[in-house]
């Protein structure tokens, strides 16, 4: 009769290894296709796209994986915004902004913003990578 021996540390490392190289893997397509879809749009200066990064780390029970971004708009553009005031930063001051629909810069000192639909650059992008490396995901919205 044969005999198996299994050397439960060394089969935990190389497990641990082979999986930060496919959540390496996954992050990294993730966040090329954020970037591409973040990227489009009538109004994107590339400033968020440029901003989407990954990290991987190993923690007690398994490998965690993130891809997103630090920019405070960046969850607007994610989930989209309701319609809404802007106002400057010191009230007496007014807003400044090139304005597309006449031409040139204008100042005011309040904005009624319309909204916006979002984007869902991580979630659409999560979602295509998943599945195409049969991967399950879940998706929590804040």
């Amino acid at each position: 009769m044969a005999r198996v021996r299994i050397h439960h540390l060394q089969a935990q490392a190389t497990s641990e290894l082979h999986a930060l190289r496919l959540v390496r893997t996954v992050c990294r397509e993730i966040q090329f296709r954020a970037k591409v879809t973040a990227s489009t749009g009538p109004y994107t200066t590339g400033r968020l796209a440029q901003s989407i990064n990954t990290e991987v780390i190993p923690v007690p029970t398994g490998v965690r994986g993130r891809v997103g971004s630090n920019l405070k708009y960046a969850a607007s553009v994610q989930g989209g915004a309701g319609a809404h005031k802007i106002y400057p930063h010191r009230p007496p001051s007014a807003l400044r902004f090139y304005w597309r629909k006449v031409g040139h810069v204008v100042y005011f000192y309040s904005v009624n913003h319309p909204g916006q639909p979002g984007k869902h650059y991580l979630t659409d992008s999560l979602k295509e990578i998943a599945r195409r490396h049969r991967m399950r995901y879940i998706v929590f919205d804040y």
